[in-house]
């Protein structure tokens, strides 16, 4: 182990003094930028500032003075002469002359196959050109792919991003900023140019008074009901983005009201900056300007449309081949024009909020379109509106998706905390439209096997490798609507929210070296969505019937051991019937890239509820052909909060707090295995196996004294918090610094393992802590992560040696954990 480290630090160490920041490749003028940065600013972010630099400095690892890039740029040219720049150039010739001739032979194509080859040619062709191009202006493999020209220091380009961030203060409202850069070098190399921009924000500019100027009377009505949602008021700092994002608003609120014609460009804002004994203060005067007159209209205004008729075309035109013999019918004043597929008119209407003797609205013409493609039955949906003849028609183009629908999928799999590679299978059947409801039929099934090595620092033991195999079937049927006495009206409502009743019905087997189950389940569930960021979910009834066919002889000693100590665990490994209700909220605006983003997710969980209501002496348990079937009886929640901040334009901060809570009830007082928390792993705390960790303070020890990490540690209540530095290091790669904090402690009373209940005035000192150092590999559809976790305290050792953290520089393997895994650890 020491042997490896010191190698691969020698390699550290060579590779940057071969990579150092190169300047002696430079003439005698010219000089490298190094480093630029802004200094000053109080009040504006300096990430608003740094997207105008015009030039940027040579890439380096992390901060060191290394730039990989640039001296695999200067080796590659060490090696690139005129002549390869001639071979470059001949080879694009040969390509040029070889797709001419090619396109020739199809230059006078007739039918669609001639015209598809064409096509493709042309498509292979044009980027065979990019890449010779590529190789003609940027020269050989490693200066294009693997370097980096060098940033030379261009003092225009320096004085251009001066004047960009000066008006971008002035548009911010600090009218009277100033933006002055300094010129400075490095120390030990005077060709390397440091470049600060001294930045004097001033003060900022004040919105004093709002007018409006409207002469359409009808407008300024529908523009004097909405000021409420105004984006600026009074003693709001003027900001020209604002003001643009305004302009927007107010345009679609307008087409909101029937003016499908109206365009921000009739929308104008006159700002009064220089009121005399009123510094600093500026007078805004919104104006809506009324179409210009022409020679038969003097006082033209804008025109608000009401929808004659609305009409839906389905598969009418389907892969460029135009149909005919339409089947028609009209249902709520829609009328259908259907070729193909024949979907219910009563669920289609639910997800049309466009109606006929009507103001046009955008706001509903987007609701339907997305309505109308999350039914997952239309490939593409388009609509388009006639206003010719003084008619507004509307016309909703949808093209079916295949009815059938086979999805098949094997490979090897790694996931969290697993290092050994296991094989799966999957295939899904998806059947559309079945009952012609617009219904969804899926049937999935999955088949794996999962192997989690023993791995304790680096080192990896495959012969106490854990496989575990798994195989689930399931059938959802997934209908477009609340199946639920619901008025027309409110199923109308809940048309443009995606509503949706999924029946489940499920198999699973799992083949663990600690035991064997089965399980069985049906379930009803709710799902609605509130465009874009939220979604709900009712869980209206959840049965699972389990049953463990096999347990290990020393995980049955283990379990009857508790036992023994009064925790009932081993309850668990028998039949046992859980029924539940609950429901999820979830709020995700973590849609876009590099912008501040949150994610809540707040679960809650009854069990045991219809044994509740039809028995007032609750059983938990009963005799079922000659074999005890367990009832469970708990109440669970569990709350996710996740904040996203962007630092810079490489790195982002991620933060995640999680609390859960379960509470069982009745004479055993255990919650369904299921349904316990665990703490430990690579979305968990890195450092310690999964779901290992705790519950408290309790310390399961072998007979030699090593810590016991056969069995899993189940609790009744959750806390985690994790916080994570990523940055990104080059093309595809990632890398991050994190810390995780948490545990898992019992509520109910488990003297079977000591230090496992939950106690205000020794909790926090149970709270285990590690830090850690993580490689990304980033693909967009894909992302690959190895985190390495170092414990800092470890609660289950005795309280005066807990903090293991001060043996992480001369022991930095002895207390950590790899986690190999797919996608964020949250």
């Amino acid at each position: 182990m020491k042997k490896n480290l010191s190698i691969f630090l020698v390699f550290l160490f060579l590779m940057g003094l071969v990579s150092c920041v190169p300047t002696k490749y430079l003439s005698s003028n010219e000089k490298l930028l190094y480093n630029q940065k802004i200094e000053g600013t109080k009040k504006v972010d300096e990430d608003e500032l740094s997207v105008y630099y015009r030039q940027q400095p040579n890439r380096r690892i992390l901060y060191l003075p290394i730039t990989p890039y640039l001296y695999f740029y200067y080796l590659g040219k060490s090696n690139y002469t005129p002549q390869d720049s001639l071979e470059f150039i001949r080879e694009k010739e040969e390509l040029e002359l070889k797709y001419d001739k090619k396109l020739a032979e199809y230059e006078n194509a007739t039918s669609q196959k001639e015209i598809n080859k064409r096509n493709r040619i042309r498509n292979k062709y044009e980027k065979k050109l990019l890449k010779a191009n590529d190789k003609i202006e940027n020269g050989n493999w490693f200066m294009r792919s693997l370097g980096e020209e060098p940033a030379i220091f261009d003092t225009t380009l320096m004085q251009q991003t001066a004047d960009q961030m000066s008006l971008a203060l002035k548009q911010k409202g600090y009218f009277s900023s100033t933006v002055i850069p300094k010129i400075s070098y490095h120390r030990q190399d005077s060709q390397k140019v440091i470049v600060t921009y001294k930045v004097h924000e001033g003060k900022a500019q004040i919105i004093r008074d709002i007018d409006y100027q409207i002469e359409d009377s009808t407008i300024r009505k529908i523009v004097f009901s909405d000021t409420t949602n105004r984006l600026f008021n009074r003693n709001d700092r003027y900001n020209e983005s604002v003001l643009a994002a305004e302009r927007e608003r107010i345009t679609t609120h307008l087409r909101s009201n029937g003016y499908f014609d109206f365009t921000k460009q009739f929308v104008f804002f006159d700002v009064d900056s220089l009121i005399q004994d009123a510094p600093y203060q500026s007078d805004i005067t919104i104006a809506i300007e009324n179409p210009l007159p022409t020679l038969t209209q003097k006082n033209r205004k804008h025109k608000r449309f009401i929808v004659d008729s609305v009409k839906v075309i389905i598969d009418g035109n389907a892969f460029g081949v135009v149909k005919t013999k339409p089947k028609y019918s009209k249902y709520d004043s829609i009328k259908y024009l259907e070729y193909e597929q024949n979907y219910s008119k009563r669920v289609l209407n639910t997800k049309i909020q466009l109606r006929p003797n009507r103001y046009y609205n955008q706001e509903h013409e987007a609701e339907t379109q997305r309505s109308l493609t999350q039914l997952n039955m239309f490939r593409f949906v388009n609509m388009r509106h006639d206003t010719t003849g003084g008619k507004f028609v509307t016309t909703i183009y949808a093209n079916s998706h295949t009815k059938y629908n086979l999805s098949l999928e094997g490979g090897v799999a790694i996931n969290v905390a697993q290092i050994i590679p296991g094989p799966f299978f999957s295939v899904s059947l998806l059947n559309r439209n079945i009952f012609g409801g617009g219904e969804l039929l899926e049937f999935n099934g999955r088949g794996a096997i999962e192997y989690q090595a023993a791995i304790q620092g680096l080192q990896v033991d495959l012969n106490q490798a854990l496989r575990t195999q798994q195989f689930n079937f399931s059938t959802n049927l997934t209908l477009p609507q609340f199946v639920f006495p619901f008025s027309k009206r409110i199923q109308q409502r809940f048309g443009k929210y995606n509503a949706r009743t999924r029946f489940q019905i499920g198999f699973s087997n799992t083949d663990r070296p600690e035991y064997t189950r089965t399980n069985a389940q049906f379930a009803m569930r709710y799902n609605w969505n509130k465009i874009p960021f939220k979604t709900y979910q009712i869980d209206a009834i959840d049965v699972l019937i389990t049953n463990t066919t096999r347990i290990n002889p020393n995980f049955l000693e283990n379990l009857e051991e508790l036992a023994a100590n009064g925790n009932n665990l081993i309850f668990n490994f028998s039949r046992s019937l859980t029924t539940t209700v609950g429901g999820s909220y979830t709020y995700n605006d973590n849609l876009y890239e590099r912008r501040v983003a949150r994610y809540f997710r707040q679960f809650a969980e009854y069990g045991g509820s219809f044994l509740s209501l039809n028995n007032r002496n609750v059983i938990d348990s009963t005799e079922i052909l000659s074999d005890t079937l367990t009832f469970y009886r708990f109440f669970r929640t569990d709350t996710d909060f996740r904040y996203y901040k962007p630092v810079g334009k490489k790195s982002i901060l991620a933060y995640r707090a999680r609390l859960g809570i379960a509470k069982p009830f009745g004479r055993e007082s255990i919650l369904p295995y299921e349904r316990y928390f665990f703490v430990g792993g690579g979305n968990s705390l890195r450092a310690w196996r999964p779901r290992r960790l705790g519950p408290g303070s309790y310390s399961p020890r072998l007979a030699n004294g090593d810590y016991d990490t056969r069995f899993e540690q189940p609790g009744e209540l959750l806390v985690e918090l994790s916080v994570e530095w990523r940055r990104d290091l080059m093309k595809y790669v990632e890398t991050a610094i994190f810390f995780d904090a948490g545990n898992v402690w019992m509520i109910s009373n488990d003297d079977a393992r000591p230090g496992s209940e939950f106690e205000l005035n020794r909790f926090w000192k149970e709270i285990a802590l590690n830090t850690g150092v993580g490689l990304r590999l980033d693909f967009s559809f894909l992302i690959v992560r190895a985190d390495i976790g170092i414990r800092m305290y470890d609660p289950t050792l005795p309280l005066s040696d807990r903090w293991v953290g001060n043996n992480v520089f001369r022991r930095p393997f002895q207390n950590s954990a790899v986690n190999i895994a797919i996608g964020y650890p949250f």
